[in-house]
């Protein structure tokens, strides 16, 4: 018989056997399996802690920089509080847009309402005397 004889041979006696599964190569894979695991594991909880951290500090970070921006903020509107607040800015604000008065200065004002029909649509506002201020009221034919 020649060589390529032989081996179709055995091939065929080959396909007839049944082969078991290797217990010892399973036992092996399985235990090397459990301890990659057991590995693993610590290895993991390890990352998971070292990206909270890392995640914590950038929010801890963050809220420092919001703080210094609040305190900032804070100081700038206390200043502004303050320059409201003084009896100085109250007086010139009270002069200019509501066109008052110190009691002392024997001035008078009168603010007169149109009627948003009427076309001039304008307030008459006079400051004089309390005489001048009656007159220009009855000129404007408002008394």
């Amino acid at each position: 018989m020649t060589s390529k004889a032989i081996r179709s041979r055995k091939s065929r006696l080959n396909r007839r056997i049944i082969r078991e599964k290797d217990r010892k190569k399973r036992n092996e894979f399985f235990i090397f399996f459990i301890i990659l695991v057991l590995i693993s594991i610590p290895i993991l909880l390890y990352l998971r802690n070292r990206i909270e951290y890392v995640r914590y500090q950038y929010e801890i970070e963050e809220l420092k920089s919001r703080k210094q921006i609040l305190i900032k903020n804070a100081i700038y509107l206390e200043a502004e509080r303050s320059y409201l607040e003084s009896p100085r800015m109250i007086e010139d604000q009270a002069r200019r847009d509501l066109y008052l008065k110190e009691q002392g200065d024997g001035g008078c004002l009168v603010v007169v309402r149109v009627h948003p029909d009427n076309e001039q649509g304008k307030h008459l506002l006079t400051e004089s005397k309390s005489q001048d201020a009656e007159q220009a009221a009855m000129k404007a034919g408002w008394n």
